[in-house]
């Protein structure tokens, strides 16, 4: 992977055009695009998150009256069970968290991280602020994207305020503040490599639409993984000899 993808924080003055690198594999997955009407009609996300052994439940309040077509995209994603079981596949302290990539079930194709997603993007909704615990969208940059259309489903979370952002990126929500949004701060500090990908998997394990006062419920230990679940071993974290097109 590199690092241009990431907004750099030396340059935090100007806006990140999330340009990636030119040509090579693009595997994409469609998200099944279908949910349960009477989930949907709810504007609250409880996201359970894997993180040090620990369950963790991060509660998200989406926006539709902002964006409509991203939350309703999201929503969509989420009844069709496409984010469960992704990794968090960039960490960078104190800054954002981001997951919503279909490759990362592979560590097969750990290199490819970042680049994978649905076969389709959703109109820019430009408007809402980066502010503490702001969730938004990830797309490709302005020389492939000039209309700022977003990735069909990576999305990052703000750990602090980054206006610099503000008019490049569909915010659709925000993290309620509370245990979660402290989890979220914890994850960012994670060990990482190189990459910014977490040295541990830190995982969604589930995620759904609940009524907006219903309990999060506290974070317990996790389950054990099935030991009869085959492990796939550790591939080259780089891109290596060829340049792949990355959502940031």
């Amino acid at each position: 992977m590199h690092r241009k993808l990431i907004p750099s924080l030396a340059l935090a003055g100007a806006l990140f055009t999330l340009t990636g690198c030119i040509g090579g594999d693009k595997e994409e997955e469609m998200a099944p695009r279908y949910g349960r009407a009477d989930r949907m009609v709810y504007d609250t996300v409880h996201m359970q998150v894997e993180f040090n052994r620990q369950l963790h439940t991060i509660i998200i309040d989406l926006k539709p009256e902002a964006a409509p077509q991203t939350v309703e995209n999201f929503k969509q994603n989420i009844a069709s069970g496409y984010y469960r079981g992704l990794k968090f596949h960039r960490v960078i302290d104190d800054y954002i968290v981001q997951t919503g990539d279909p490759l990362t079930r592979k560590m097969s194709r750990k290199g490819d991280w970042g680049t994978g997603g649905p076969n389709y993007t959703v109109p820019a909704e430009i408007g809402l602020k980066h502010t503490r615990g702001a969730i938004a969208m990830a797309r490709l940059g302005d020389d492939e994207n000039p209309s700022k259309e977003s990735s069909g489903s990576q999305f990052y979370i703000c750990l602090r305020d980054l206006p610099h952002l503000d008019r490049g990126y569909t915010v659709f929500g925000y993290v309620r503040e509370g245990p979660g949004l402290k989890v979220l701060d914890m994850m960012s500090r994670a060990p990482a490599d190189i990459n910014d990908i977490p040295l541990k998997p830190i995982t969604v394990r589930a995620i759904g639409l609940t009524r907006p006062d219903a309990p999060a419920g506290k974070s317990r230990p996790a389950p054990p993984q099935s030991s009869s679940r085959k492990q796939e071993s550790d591939p080259e974290e780089s891109g290596g000899s060829r340049f792949i097109k990355k959502f940031w």
